[in-house]
């Protein structure tokens, strides 16, 4: 139960810790509205979760999983990556464990477990194994903790601290089910790891005390109480050197502890007084939480013993400052359950008539809607009844008139009506011919006109259409100027760094045979040592031989011609050793002269390698054109030696903008070429094909690099990750079209801190790969504001002085933490995390990480 508060505690921390960032979060009364009124499903999902926190936030933890669970319905719906569904779960999983019920916390991890386990995701599987063996732990199933438990000892082979801890846990939960053997096997495993710990960080106080603690508790588990002591002992030194009250009163219980088992109980109680002492100096300060945890602890450690010895003022005394603590924390957690209670209420009821309102003023729109077609209706009905009523009486005017004009023409016609009649007619028919051809010129005209008007409209739309053809030629010109450009850098750079390995293989050549060179002189210079030394010994006894001859007068002359003819085979190796020396420096001077003629070398490699650098530099988009199409941004861009195997590009057709951050196999001189290899491909793509599906992109660059490089004939499996990025604005939203070969995709939504992760499909390009898998897109729509960031795998993978590497975790977090303030300043924030990292060791590879607002 303890190890699972600490873990529990720590993730708490965390999560209140992105709260007090979340400041310009969106309130939740807005989200829910924005909720109930979006259609698009991926909007839906991102604001059901943020809901979702928002109110686990609030600690209306049933109301963040109703939301959570609206979210992975609607995941489920349009078929998100399980990867997606999984971090869904997890919220789920987590929430549940905040609001204590473990056995649906356990379930939903299970799920989790098994999409991470189908995703091949060794660290995620490490974090959710580790939460299922504390939720079995807290909720008092041992052998389920022992399950979880025993499957992370396999992925922790490379963790040492993480291992002992695991077999700890282990112990402890066998011990719990009465099985000693068992128990005592994995406490010994345990030890024998915080000693190997102990012994490699003999520099580091903080987590050698960590494992000396470590082994003491292990030993009191085990019954072997002298050991336990002398390894308590070891770290309460160091917490006294760091002056830690609450660490020392910690580790002073546990020396308590381990004497009380043991029998010596004096000890113990002296031990406690010490820890109460420095529990107390404590209360005023910061760490008044932690010491009250501490005090606590030995006052029902004090108060066991004195019953022990039957001492029942003592104990009395003890255990009723043990039950004052112990109520005040119960108080405390009573009080945060009714607020927790209190609040979900609020929640419950504010939600309500958030709703209620919401329901109210979709009501009263509607009304107010068809109230207003209802008074259109009845405008446009009584128009309708004023113009019948119009009509009808212009035509009963029209027929008076028509009757009084009878009566009137009836009158005049009765004396010459054959004339009349006979006249009108002729009139009448003169008056239609005339009327005919009127209409007929009338009908001409209007014809002419329409055929001007169109003729006009014709000429106009051609005019257009040439000045949009200017336009293209003009834009088709620049983007050739462009591309043979590229080209040209691209051929100059490739024949330098040619020029440049064909350079350091001649180099390398030479030095393999001076080496050798020198090798044989220092065989030769050993042998004349030698032969000098025996010409030492030889004078030694020539000179013993000349005392001898002074001494036997009668042995003069047969000496004497032993003597010359030893003196001159003394000269002749004399002579013959002179040569010897006289060779040997001539052999140095050569060395010399060669040596001076590699460090030229090495100095126009030198110049070479740094003309390279400024011809890649040159091939990358310049700085202006960045600004101009993507505004606020910045780029963190580290080569491991003076030539990089990292790059960042840019492309544009139309209104769609382009970018990309490819990471090429290798890095240095190797890395380089296939960078420009992929900024030639990337180019083609955009330029002479026109492609704008980033997936496609991406499967097309991967036959390019096959055929380029013979990879089907050779040996060759060189190639690229690439995160590629559509960018097309639409108003206050920007569409971004992701594709990814092993790289994924950062972001986050306008004015909130909330990290999202769009993987790369596990498919790299150029190689041997398994055509069968396809380059897949996905498609967000964000907010003016928003951010993405993309990056090669240089960034998490530095590792630092302990050979840890930087990790994802640490990455999501700094972009969590410093998302909403400007690119300029995040820029800051993330160099000096990586200075921080790496402080110690060596880079390991190219680094190129970019941050863009939308």
């Amino acid at each position: 139960m303890t190890i699972f508060k600490k873990q529990f505690n720590l993730v708490f921390f965390f999560f209140f810790f992105l709260c007090f960032f979340d400041l310009k979060a969106q309130s939740t009364d807005a989200l829910i509205t924005s909720y109930e009124q979006e259609k698009d499903f991926n909007n839906k999902i991102r604001l059901a979760k943020q809901i979702g926190m928002s109110y686990q936030q609030q600690k209306g933890y049933s109301k963040a999983i109703d939301y959570y669970q609206k979210a992975l319905e609607l995941e489920k719906t349009n078929k998100t990556p399980l990867s997606q569904q999984g971090e869904t779960l997890k919220d789920i999983g987590f929430t549940q464990m905040l609001a204590q019920d473990y056995s649906k916390a356990k379930a939903t991890y299970e799920k989790v477990l098994e999409i991470e386990r189908k995703d091949k995701n060794a660290f995620e599987v490490k974090e959710t194994l580790e939460a299922l063996a504390d939720i079995c732990t807290v909720s008092k199933d041992f052998t389920g903790a022992i399950k979880y438990y025993e499957q992370l000892t396999t992925l922790y082979k490379d963790d040492q601290n993480a291992q002992a801890n695991t077999y700890n846990n282990i112990g402890f939960n066998y011990k719990k089910l009465k099985n000693n053997q068992k128990a005592l096997e994995n406490f010994d495993k345990s030890i024998k790891i915080n000693q190997q710990i102990a012994q490699k960080n003999a520099g580091n106080s903080d987590k050698r005390g960590i494992a000396l603690t470590n082994i003491g508790s292990t030993y009191t588990n085990e019954g072997d109480f002298k050991s336990a002591k002398k390894y308590f002992s070891d770290a309460l030194a160091i917490a006294r050197s760091k002056n830690n009250k609450v660490e020392e009163a910690k580790i002073t219980n546990f020396l308590a502890v381990n004497d009380f088992l043991a029998g010596n109980n004096e000890n113990a109680i002296s031990y406690l007084d010490d820890a109460i002492r420095n529990a107390e100096s404590q209360l005023n300060t910061p760490n008044k939480a932690k010491a009250q945890e501490v005090l606590m602890a030995s006052y029902q450690i004090k108060a066991n013993i004195y019953q022990q010895q039957q001492d029942m003022k003592e104990y009395q005394r003890n255990n009723q400052k043990y039950l004052d603590l112990q109520k005040a924390s119960q108080e405390e957690e009573t009080k945060q359950r009714q607020e927790v209670m209190e609040k979900q209420l609020e929640i419950e009821k504010k939600e309500s008539e958030l709703k209620g309102n919401i329901a109210e003023k979709e009501k009263q729109k509607m009304e107010l809607a068809q109230t207003k077609l209802q008074a259109e209706k009845t405008q446009k009905e009584n128009l309708l009844k004023e113009s019948e009523i119009s009509r009808l009486r212009s035509g009963r005017e029209l027929q008076e008139q028509k009757i009084r004009n009878a009566s009137i023409e009836k009158q005049r016609a009765q004396q010459q009506l054959e004339l009349v009649l006979q006249k009108s007619g002729a009139e009448k028919q003169q008056q239609q011919i005339a009327f005919l051809e009127k209409d007929k010129e009338l009908e001409n005209q209007k014809r002419g006109a329409e055929r001007q008007e169109e003729q006009q409209k014709r000429e106009l739309l051609e005019k257009e259409k040439k000045i949009q053809e200017l336009k293209a030629e003009d834009e088709a010109r620049f983007n050739s100027y462009l591309k043979w450009g590229g080209i040209i850098v691209a051929t100059l750079l490739s024949i330098v760094i040619a020029s440049i390995a064909f350079a350091l293989m001649q180099n390398k050549k030479k030095n393999e045979q001076l080496a050798k060179r020198n090798v044989e002189i220092e065989k030769q210079s050993v042998a004349i040592l030698k032969q000098s030394e025996e010409i030492q010994v030889q004078s030694t006894a020539i000179a013993l031989k000349n005392d001898e001859i002074v001494i036997k007068n009668k042995d003069l002359e047969r000496s004497a011609f032993e003597i010359n003819e030893k003196n001159a085979e003394l000269q002749a190796q004399s002579e013959e050793l002179q040569q010897n020396q006289e060779e040997i420096l001539a052999q140095r001077d050569f060395i010399e002269r060669k040596n001076e003629e590699l460090s030229q070398q090495n100095e126009n490699i030198a110049q070479s390698i740094n003309v390279a650098r400024t011809i890649q530099n040159a091939i990358l988009p310049y700085k202006r054109q960045m600004e101009g199409l993507l505004g606020e941004h910045f780029i963190i861009y580290r080569p491991k030696n003076v030539v990089s195997g990292d790059f960042y590009w840019m492309g544009v057709i139309g209104r769609k903008v382009f970018v990309a951050a490819v990471d090429c196999t290798g890095h240095g001189v190797p890395g380089a070429f296939m960078s420009l290899i992929g900024k030639t491909l990337l180019d083609k793509m955009i330029d002479m094909y026109k492609i704008t599906n980033p997936a496609e992109i991406l499967e097309r660059m991967h036959w390019e690099i096959g055929n380029f490089l013979h990879q089907k004939e050779t040996d060759n499996k060189d190639g690229m990750d690439v995160a590629l990025c559509m960018l097309e604005q639409e108003n206050d939203y920007t569409t971004v079209t992701f594709s990814g070969a092993k790289r994924p995709l950062y972001y986050s939504e306008n004015e909130s801190n909330q990290v999202f992760i769009l993987k790369g499909d596990r498919k790299a390009i150029g190689g041997d790969q398994n055509d069968i898998v396809k380059f897949s897109n996905q498609v967000v729509k964000l907010k003016k504001g928003s951010a993405i960031y993309l990056s090669s795998d240089g960034f998490i993978d530095q590792n630092d002085a302990d050979r840890v590497k930087l990790g994802e975790s640490k990455l999501k977090y700094t972009i969590s933490s410093c998302t909403l303030k400007p690119m300029v300043e995040q820029e800051k924030v993330f160099c000096d995390l990586l200075d921080r990292h790496q402080t110690g060791t060596e880079q390991r590879d190219d680094i190129l990480f970019m941050g863009i607002r939308l």
